[in-house]
């Protein structure tokens, strides 16, 4: 399938059944699929017909129970959270992949973060990242996490973005931008789940450069307390080096100027060969 025309959008509540069917029938990531910690009363019968579902074609039937308990999950979290409910789309805004999260004020995943939204809080935990079937194999997955965090980097209130996922997802979270934190302390399943994040925080401003001691005292000194400056056709090279470098400031030859143009020390005596060169006079 082709992927030319893919944007990017908010879904709408008259467009949760699409993704009820993608996440039902298409390829899921773990992060965790439909994460069973959020809805804390769906039955665990719910969740075993779930995963048989994922496993057929995509015209396994879907019960009625099965379907109504997801459709109830998706329309909560679009209803609580509906900027972090994003769904990438094929020309004529046909729905092919989504991920969804809510907030919590916890900087690490647990059950209980899982389960709660807390609106204004600073961590975004994703629940689902779901692709259709036919365009798996893509990197629409990989895309659309990385326009989601874009989005959401653009949000001063938003911290950090946290994920659950298994051990074989982790190249794919780490293209997205993730960081792998380790073991998570989440059980469901056989499995184990393990931590991801990314943080989106601006980078530290990068230090401004040191200042060579004393340079901000002699650029500060009054013109009067300086020397008089000598011309460099009056001293000799050996008068101007001392161990390879130079002994003196060299100042502006300006009159009435005298700025500090080079600080003793700094510069370095390198010998060549000699060349023809006309004078000047300064």
């Amino acid at each position: 399938m082709s992927l030319e025309g893919l944007f990017y959008d908010w879904v709408k509540p008259e467009e949760l059944e699409e993704a009820h069917k993608i996440e039902l029938t298409g390829e899921q990531t773990p992060a965790a699929i439909s994460n069973p910690l959020y809805i804390t009363e769906l039955s665990q019968d719910f969740h075993r017909t779930k995963q048989q579902a994922s496993m057929h074609s995509s015209n396994a039937p879907i019960t009625s129970r099965s379907h109504n308990q997801l459709s109830h999950v998706h329309r909560l979290r679009q209803s609580q959270a509906p900027n972090l409910f994003l769904g990438a789309y094929a020309p004529a805004r046909t729905l092919i992949g989504y991920v969804c999260a809510t907030l919590s004020p916890a900087a690490s995943l647990t059950h209980d973060s899982m389960a709660h939204h807390v609106p204004g809080a600073p961590s975004v935990c994703i629940h689902s990242v779901c692709v259709a079937s036919q365009y798996r194999r893509k990197r629409v997955g990989v895309q659309l996490l990385r326009e989601y965090v874009a989005r959401l980097a653009s949000v001063a209130a938003y911290e950090r973005v946290l994920l659950i996922t298994h051990a074989n997802l982790r190249d794919f979270y780490e293209a997205a931008g993730f960081e792998w934190v380790g073991p998570s302390a989440v059980v469901h399943g056989a499995l184990p789940w393990y931590e991801m994040r990314r943080e989106l925080g601006q980078a530290p401003d990068a230090p401004e450069p040191a200042m060579p001691p004393g340079l901000w005292d002699a650029l500060n000194r009054p013109a009067g307390n300086r020397r008089t400056p000598s011309l460099f056709s009056s001293l000799d090279l050996k008068d101007l080096c001392a161990e390879g470098s130079n002994k003196y400031d060299i100042l502006c030859p300006r009159e009435k100027c005298a700025s500090i143009i080079l600080k003793a020390g700094v510069a370095k005596l390198v010998e060549r060969g000699s060349i023809q060169a006309n004078s000047h006079k300064i």
